[in-house]
């Protein structure tokens, strides 16, 4: 009985064998294509300044301070065409940014909140805070740097290819001495609430800002 079955799944063994074995073969000469002679290591070819800007080495995506701004700058990298490329990072950068400080002025506020205030007081003060928010970004956010690298397979100096890779920072600022209208605007809302612990941030963040 063992003879027998067995005879039935050789042939069916020494097929899959096969199959396996040729399989492997072409994955094997498929990446010996890839990695092999016709693949070339990515290398930086060109950058949009000599060399890179000093804000560059913050951490993207959060706010952070120089002496007369607050500054804010996102990258984006795996670029394939720059002019679309730089189209739609400066696009995103807004909105990114617009989160940004609504984080940074939720945090402000909470931090001079009576930790005993009401569970749904956070609900109505991110509401308040967006709306400052939308206003004063639409009003002082200036793109006030951009920086790229292309990346190519070829050599510095490779002419541009349809195969390189961009890669695009984009600085944001506002003027410090601006971001009191934000506090101000923001202190006005809360004043003018109906929730009287609003009210009493309000004052409090009235004071600090004038």
């Amino acid at each position: 009985m063992d003879f027998v079955f067995y005879s039935h799944i050789k042939p069916i063994f020494l097929r899959l064998s096969k199959d396996f074995f040729l399989i492997v073969l072409f994955l094997c000469t498929s990446c010996a294509g890839f990695f092999g002679e016709d693949d070339q290591q990515t290398n930086l070819v060109e950058r949009s300044k000599a060399d890179p800007p000093s804000w560059t080495q913050q951490k993207p995506g959060f706010l952070f301070e120089s002496e007369s701004f607050l500054n804010f700058y996102a990258c984006h990298d795996n670029i394939n065409n720059l002019t679309d490329g730089l189209k739609k990072a400066q696009t995103e950068i807004f909105q990114d940014t617009k989160e940004a400080l609504n984080i940074h002025a939720r945090q402000f506020l909470l931090r001079n909140l009576d930790d005993k205030r009401p569970a749904n007081i956070e609900q109505d003060l991110d509401r308040l805070v967006f709306d400052a928010v939308q206003s004063y970004q639409v009003k002082h956010a200036k793109v006030a740097d951009i920086y790229f690298e292309r990346y190519s397979k070829g050599n510095i100096g490779h002419s541009e290819s349809e195969e390189d890779m961009f890669k695009i920072y984009i600085l944001i600022q506002f003027p410090k001495e601006e971001f009191s209208e934000l506090m101000d605007e923001i202190s006005k809302k809360l004043v003018a609430s109906n929730d009287t612990t609003l009210n009493g941030l309000g004052a409090f963040l009235k004071n600090r800002v004038h």
